[in-house]
């Protein structure tokens, strides 16, 4: 039989349990709030951590929050509306055409622009972009770097500037900066680098930029400052448009036109195809 004294003691312990579990149960209750808190600050995030762009990697955000860095292609795919996705954009009120009469692969295949690959080659690609494009951006850091990896001793890759300033201003200074470092010697470095971040493209971070592939600032910063590669720009965006080029990216496989966001299977089969034909 219990003495008083016990069952007060008794009482005590089962009223701590009840209280213990209450506010275990609070806190679980509690805790989705912070978690929808933390998702809904996840944009301020973003903007906190502005440094980790101007060093040259995108730093992307899931929609928990989580960090997702050096993922620029994701990030991209999402500036991209699915109901207005088409695999391009358009330079200008014209409609993309199928081919241009009278173009041929040696009219556009310039020897004064940034390339890589062997001369002479018997399959050339020409491709007219735009730093600020993100079709173009995602060509350049998942599609390239595969067709390098599998032809880059096989063929000639060329690249041709098409800043669209009416969609993108600006995006003619980011072009200006690509033959700024081209005129260094590293024009395939600072490449990457614009398209891994344009989304975040201004004239201080593409300073920025230039810093980071290593670049002599104080030259750069001249020719940038200059315009003094204004007119190159401009000779690819006219030959570019003469040429029928209307959307970005527009690659040009011998001459075979390939407008829009082709897949590598498909950029491969073209290769392929002349590859083949070129041992005729």
């Amino acid at each position: 039989m219990l003495l008083r004294s016990d069952k007060i003691i008794l009482a005590g312990l089962v009223f701590a349990a009840i209280l213990g579990g209450t506010i275990f149960v609070l806190e679980r209750r509690q805790a989705p709030n912070i978690a929808s808190r933390f998702a809904g600050e996840a944009q301020n995030a973003i903007s906190e951590n502005q440094d980790n762009v101007q060093a040259g990697s995108l730093f992307a955000y899931d929609e928990a929050g989580a960090s997702a860095g050096n993922v620029a292609q994701d990030y991209l795919a999402k500036q991209k509306a699915p109901e207005e996705d088409l695999g391009y954009e358009e330079v200008g009120q014209q409609q993309p055409t199928s081919s241009v009469a009278g173009i041929s692969i040696d009219q556009i295949a310039s020897r004064d622009d940034p390339s890589w690959g062997i001369s002479g080659a018997k399959v050339t690609i020409v491709a007219f972009s735009d730093f600020f494009c993100p079709y173009c951006a995602e060509f350049a850091l998942t599609i390239l770097p595969q067709i390098k990896n599998q032809y880059g001793n096989k063929i000639r890759f060329i690249f041709r500037d098409l800043p669209n300033e009416a969609a993108h201003p600006g995006s003619t200074l980011a072009h200006q900066a690509g033959e700024c470092a081209h005129a260094q010697g590293k024009f395939w470095e600072m490449h990457d680098k614009l398209f891994a971040n344009s989304a975040e493209l201004n004239e201080s971070n593409i300073k920025l930029l230039a810093k980071n592939v290593g670049l002599d600032f104080a030259k750069f910063n001249a020719c940038l400052a200059s315009g003094e590669k204004m007119p190159e720009v401009q000779a690819d965006l006219q030959d570019g448009l003469s040429a029928g080029v209307v959307s970005t990216p527009t690659l040009f496989v011998n001459n075979q036109k390939i407008e829009g966001l082709a897949s590598f299977s498909e950029i491969s089969g073209i290769i392929d195809g002349e590859l083949k034909n070129g041992q005729n």
